[in-house]
């Protein structure tokens, strides 16, 4: 499979797709689509947006080896509630979901929940999604862990943070 994903980058290297014979294209986007299926069947720890994960292509093929997936949610309290059950509801596999873990600080800025079907960008249902899944379950006294040191500037990780810095640097350079 993954001999003629390579042909096909081959071709693409040397060809612009829109050149290629219709039978070409055809069976290079089924090779690109078989190889994207096994990657995400072959996932341990995927990093997507809510709304990525409830694409096809993630959503059929992500925890299908897996005996249980936890899904961490990062900058939960930015998000409306909606999107929060995005991965729980789209994954075909969801009956495998053994934990969510919300990380945020509850402070930070409230979902943002507009309209774009008129010039006022009004929302009559702004009030209602807007508050955010933790931020709920918080007011609702669900069980939290609140930390309450920053962990970000430790040395440890200042270090790391600058190594990776000094990696991208190299990288970045023409």
């Amino acid at each position: 499979m993954l001999a003629e994903v390579r042909c096909y980058i081959e071709l693409l290297q040397a060809t612009s797709f829109h050149d290629f014979s219709t039978e070409d294209r055809s069976k290079a986007l089924l090779a690109f689509k078989k190889v994207s299926q096994m990657v995400i069947r072959n996932l341990q720890i995927p990093v997507s947006t809510n709304n990525n994960v409830g694409d096809g292509m993630i959503a059929s093929n992500f925890g299908v080896n897996a005996q249980g997936i936890t899904v961490i949610r990062d900058e939960d309290t930015k998000e409306c509630e909606t999107n929060a059950w995005v991965p729980l509801t789209k994954l075909l596999h969801r009956d495998r979901v053994c934990g969510v873990i919300s990380c945020s600080d509850e402070k930070q800025l409230k979902p943002t929940v507009i309209s774009l079907q008129n010039e006022v960008r009004y929302n009559e249902f702004a009030e209602q999604i807007s508050l955010s899944h933790p931020s709920r379950l918080m007011r609702m006294k669900h069980p939290a862990i609140r930390l309450t040191e920053q962990f970000r500037y430790r040395p440890v990780c200042i270090r790391f943070v600058a190594k990776l810095e000094n990696v991208w640097a190299d990288v970045a350079k023409p």
